[in-house]
């Protein structure tokens, strides 16, 4: 009996996460540095394919200067495409454009050209397919980069990417299938299952 109620706390847990449509960035200060840290999915369906492939040899952060707004995570010195163009806010901050060539994972986020707001993908991106980068700017913090902290969201399609200014990424589960659900219930069950068996 204890192993049901293990097994129903454990689908507790993974039901209660945060659940994600779309993807998401975090900007947060980390000890002395600020982390940089996006995962998600993008539906490349109503954006239209701008400049690339080219090299990016680091990553950015620009709220507010002529390549705003940006913000990209990833190890640097990949080949990226331009899709253009989401509709949000146009900064997240007063600062200008800083760089790091601290980062891993799949270099993607977000990036303005010439005016027009745009997201940045690795070459050959899968519409769909998942990604997940970080970035650090070491020795530095919010107010010195110029942030201002927030919720910035930027849409196309039926696609979303939000921008979290101030906030340390959660854990995340995926967006809510059928089977999703029927494990919902399979957790009720089994928390019935426990209680009668405690009355008897």
């Amino acid at each position: 009996m204890l192993r049901l109620f293990a097994l129903s706390a454990v689908l507790s847990l993974s039901l209660s996460m945060k659940v994600v449509a779309g993807s998401e960035i975090f900007i947060y200060e980390s000890g002395s540095d600020v982390a940089v840290s996006g995962e998600g999915t993008v539906d490349l369906s109503g954006l239209s394919l701008g400049p690339g492939p080219i090299e990016l040899t680091v990553n950015g952060l620009d709220a507010s200067g002529d390549k705003s707004p940006a913000v990209t995570v990833g190890s640097p010195g990949g080949d990226v495409l331009f899709y253009c163009a989401p509709a949000g806010p146009a900064s997240f901050g007063s600062g200008s454009t800083a760089t790091t060539s601290v980062g891993s994972g799949d270099q993607w986020g977000l990036y303005g050209i010439a005016g027009t707001m745009c997201l940045l993908l690795p070459d050959g991106y899968t519409s769909g397919a998942f990604l997940s980068g970080t970035a650090t700017y070491e020795n530095t913090d919010l107010t010195a980069l110029g942030l201002t902290k927030g919720e910035y969201v930027y849409t196309w399609g039926s696609d979303k990417l939000t921008l979290i200014v101030g906030a340390r990424p959660g854990p995340v589960a995926p967006v809510p299938t059928l089977p999703f659900y029927a494990l919902l219930a399979l957790t009720g069950l089994l928390g019935l299952f426990g209680l009668r068996k405690l009355k008897k």
